[in-house]
């Protein structure tokens, strides 16, 4: 997997768990639930 992260291009191996982790915000959760909707199209 392939990411940008502060202007630095980042591999790293999908299969080994994610490449970064955030803390949500409970205002953003239904945002974040949206994004999964969207990519889940493609």
């Amino acid at each position: 997997m392939k990411y940008m992260f502060e202007q630095e291009e980042k591999w790293h191996c999908g299969c080994c768990g994610v490449p970064f982790r955030i803390q949500p915000v409970m205002e953003d959760i239904p945002h974040y639930l949206k994004l999964m909707e969207l990519g889940g199209k493609k």
